[in-house]
């Protein structure tokens, strides 16, 4: 057997060879730097960690901010999720090789508290690959140290258009869901009661939003406005001993190769508002849940 009969790829960081690429993992978007397994990975980036880790309690030592109340927040493991998932706001930072950085940014109200999430990362196709730093901070200087760069200006399209790739959706279906989602915000801000729980803290249900899909109490199948087929998702649940309702409203999409129905969430919320509740209870009442 020659020696270059196969290909041949390594390691960037403990140099093992490997004759598939399917055997390698790849955190930067348009790079060959590539590595065998996570721990290469956590050991090839460790001394920018450091850095970035230390850069950022330098100035927060600077500023007067190391025992900052808002760094408690990170202990909150939805808040950390939701951050990473779905950030407000994203800044791309490219040096004259070209290499990336992305800085997310996430908003957060608590019990009075106005605080933001900052990490410092990878992206590889749209979502976080490698964390280097991630604080909480309700400073509006020591957050704009981060809002540098190129801001991506349209969150949606950043993130839509790769989901409509990996999932094997047309396109002008993500359109049409986003245009319903505006449709269905505008109508329930109508519906809804000065009573009921406020937008603000819609994020502390977060939560609920999988338990109310993977088992609801009531699932309804009907059509919208339009026509469009939908399904409404209802789950009762306990918190804090105030009973509330959790609703997720869907639709149900085949990816483009007909193997996976795709649940697509046009809103989902929570209300302790029973009139708002049986104003959802629309269509066919369907007996259990789909698998999705």
């Amino acid at each position: 057997m020659r020696i270059l009969d196969k290909e041949i790829y390594y390691c960037k960081s403990c140099k093992k060879v490997s004759n598939s690429l399917d055997s390698l993992l790849f955190i930067e978007e348009g790079s060959p730097v590539s590595f065998c397994s996570e721990d290469c990975i956590e050991q090839f980036y460790s001394p920018l960690v450091d850095f970035f880790n230390k850069e950022m309690t330098k100035t927060r030592s600077d500023m007067g901010l190391l025992d900052e109340p808002a760094l408690d927040y990170l202990e909150s493991p939805s808040l950390v999720q939701k951050h990473m998932k779905r950030p407000d706001e994203i800044y791309r930072f490219e040096n004259q090789l070209k290499e990336e950085y992305y800085a997310l940014v996430s908003k957060f109200e608590n019990d009075g508290d106005e605080f933001e999430f900052i990490s410092l990362c990878f992206i590889f196709n749209k979502a976080p690959s490698f964390i280097f730093a991630i604080t909480s901070t309700s400073d509006a200087a020591f957050a704009a140290l981060f809002k540098r760069g190129e801001k991506i200006e349209s969150i949606s399209d950043f993130y839509e258009s790769q989901i409509a790739t990996e999932l094997q959706i047309d396109e002008e279906v993500m359109k049409n869901v986003e245009f319903k989602k505006n449709s269905f915000l505008a109508e329930h801000l109508e519906l809804r009661k000065d009573f009921d729980i406020p937008f603000e803290k819609f994020e502390m249900y977060i939560d609920y939003f999988e338990k109310t899909l993977e088992g609801p109490d009531e699932l309804y199948l009907g059509e919208d406005e339009e026509g469009d087929e939908q399904y409404i998702y209802i789950k009762a649940f306990e918190k804090g001993g105030t009973s509330f309702f959790y609703l997720v409203v869907c639709r149900h999409e085949l990816s483009e190769d007909g193997e996976h129905n795709i649940v697509m969430p046009i809103m989902s919320f929570p209300t302790i508002d029973g009139d708002l509740c049986e104003h959802y209870r629309k269509g066919k009442q369907v007996s259990g849940s789909l698998k999705n």
